[in-house]
This record gives C-alpha cells, sequence and structure tokens, in this order.
C-alpha cells in the first residue's frame, strides 16, 4: 500500500474547501483552507452569533469527542469543521457540516463553500421561488412539468409560483437526484441516486 492509499491519507485536506485549488503549505493543510480564502471569505472571525444547540444537532456525534459547547470556541469548532469538509469534499455529511459551519457563526464562510459544492441553488421570495441549475435537456424537460414556471433572462433562472413548491420538488428530484442543493434554510441534498 502506497501512502496516497493509506487510511490517515484520507484525513489530509489536500484542496481549498472553499475555492477548491490545491493547498501547498502546512498550516493550509491543518485548516482545510488556503492563505488567501482565509483573508478574503472571513475565516478568522464569525459574522454572527454562535448556536451551539443548531451545531450539536448536525455535528454533534461527529466530533463527539472534540467539540464541547460549554469549553469549546465556536473558531475552534469551526476549524474542524472546514478541516472536514476539505478533507472529504463529496461525503454524505456536508449538508450538515455546511449547516454547523452557519450556526457557528461564519454566514459568509459556510455561504461561499456551499455554493462551490451545490449545483441546486434556490431563493424564494414572497412571490416566486427562483432556481439556477446546470443546464441539461433533461433537467429544463423536468422543469417544464412545474406549472407556472417562467424562464427569467437576465437572472438565468427558472422562476416558479410559491403554490407549485411541491411540484417543483418532484421536478427536482427526477432532474437531479443525489445532488446537492442551498437554499433559504442551509444546504440539502436531493433524495434520489445519482446517475452513474
Amino acid at each position: 500500500m502506497n501512502y496516497e492509499q493509506a487510511p490517515a491519507t484520507k484525513l489530509l485536506a489536500s484542496h481549498c474547501a472553499v475555492c477548491g485549488r490545491p493547498l501547498l503549505d502546512a498550516r493550509s493543510v491543518e485548516l482545510g483552507i488556503g492563505p488567501d480564502c482565509r483573508k478574503k471569505h472571513g475565516f478568522n472571525e464569525a459574522d454572527g452569533p454562535c448556536d451551539w444547540s443548531a451545531v450539536m444537532s448536525e455535528v454533534g456525534g461527529l466530533f463527539a469527542d472534540k467539540i464541547n459547547p460549554a469549553t469549546t470556541e465556536s473558531r475552534v469548532a469551526a476549524n474542524l469543521v472546514v478541516h472536514r469538509i476539505a478533507a472529504a469534499p463529496t461525503s454524505a455529511g456536508i449538508p450538515n457540516l455546511i449547516n454547523a459551519l452557519r450556526a457557528l457563526g461564519f454566514q459568509k464562510l459556510s455561504s461561499r463553500i456551499a455554493e462551490r459544492l451545490c449545483i441546486v441553488k434556490i431563493e424564494v421570495t414572497a412571490d416566486y421561488i427562483s432556481v439556477v441549475t446546470p443546464y441539461s435537456e433533461h433537467a429544463v424537460e423536468c422543469m417544464r412539468l412545474v406549472p407556472g414556471r417562467r424562464w427569467d433572462r437576465d437572472s438565468k433562472s427558472s422562476l416558479f409560483p410559491v403554490a407549485a413548491k411541491p411540484a417543483l420538488w418532484r421536478a427536482l428530484k427526477l432532474a437531479f437526484p443525489g445532488e446537492r442543493g442551498i437554499g433559504p434554510d442551509g444546504m440539502f441534498t436531493i433524495p434520489g441516486r445519482k446517475a452513474s
């Protein structure tokens, strides 16, 4: 077995959790984020309050031996979460990690990482639901099945009436099974199996 196949190597963060570029120095590998992204995306200080109950709900079991809400600083917990995201960006638990990072108060950082890792982006207003997805004929066909759908050329998104939410969810499950998305409540995985 070479070092690339060793179990310990899987714990290394080789690429930045934020931008995906290779990490070149020991500190960046330890943190899971490069120096430019640390400065640019708010890694050093939280930009919101920490909600420990939400953090533990999302990742309590994963870091039970390392995070204690009574004694752990949110910055230390964020280091652990970002490193885990960088070390395993395709793991099934990524939505929980992103949501935990947001609950730790790192809104800007969690949004930037989620934006890179999610292919479906949803915004909700009082009047409509805006959905941005990668283009495919199959996805377009699925979205056209939702009543009231219209294309917004300026935002390059599909707009749906709020009342069409159940039909939209069915269309997303058909078009993007197993893929990640981000919406007003954080990151999520669309149910179903990815096509191989």
